[in-house]
């Protein structure tokens, strides 16, 4: 699938695209708690109309954190 569409969402419902707060994106603040570790499940999909063979699929996406 070289080349292939897919977003990253913030919500399981997959309604929110992930992004910088623009464009109709979700931009996500999250404030760790007494140094806590954080998580953040981030979910993906694949548009329709694209030929998808079974696999396992890499991409590399860049993350700004601000502290």
């Amino acid at each position: 699938m070289a080349g292939g569409d897919y977003n990253l969402y913030v919500n399981a419902a997959r309604t929110q695209i992930w992004g910088d707060g623009t464009g109709g994106s979700s931009l996500r603040t999250l404030v760790p708690v007494n140094n806590a570790p954080t998580t953040l499940e981030i979910f993906g999909r694949i548009p329709t109309r694209q030929f998808v063979p079974a696999g396992i699929y890499s991409d590399t996406i860049v993350v700004t954190l601000e502290y």
